[in-house]
């Protein structure tokens, strides 16, 4: 098994708490709201199984595992995924992920294929960031 481990971070004006109560407490019902038509057009939420390794919401860190689900292919045995957002001193904060994939045996993933799932990621961190500015009021 060989592990691959990715970092990505974003910037963001919103508060670390407020992102962590909608990207990560609530995320399961924002995000299909804000993008029906990206969910209705993948299967993947429908046959992805995760478990939840960790989670706190003083420190605003999650931590969980995908276990099974098209996402994985066939040379992936799992991705453990570790979010940490970090509150910063404008009053916004930085969302950091990363990301380590435990590849079956010997197999190799392109960098393209990591930073393509990363850069939708990051799309629907931009739309979800995009409707706590659009109403501040929500998760208050």
């Amino acid at each position: 098994m060989v592990a691959i481990t990715y970092d990505s971070e974003v910037t963001s004006s919103i508060s670390a708490s407020k992102l962590f109560h909608a990207l990560v407490l609530d995320g399961d019902n924002l995000v299909p709201k804000l993008l029906p038509a990206a969910i209705k057009r993948t299967n993947r939420l429908k046959t992805m199984k995760h478990r939840v390794d960790g989670i706190d919401n003083e420190s605003f860190t999650y931590s969980y595992t995908l276990i099974e689900g098209d996402a994985l292919m066939d040379m992936i045995e799992s991705i453990t995924y570790h979010i940490k957002i970090v509150p910063s001193a404008n009053g916004g904060s930085v969302y950091k992920n990363r990301s380590i994939y435990h590849t079956k045996g010997d197999a190799q993933i392109a960098e393209e294929e990591i930073k393509a799932g990363k850069d939708k990621a990051k799309g629907i961190f931009k739309v979800v960031e995009a409707y706590l500015h659009a109403n501040p009021d929500a998760y208050n």
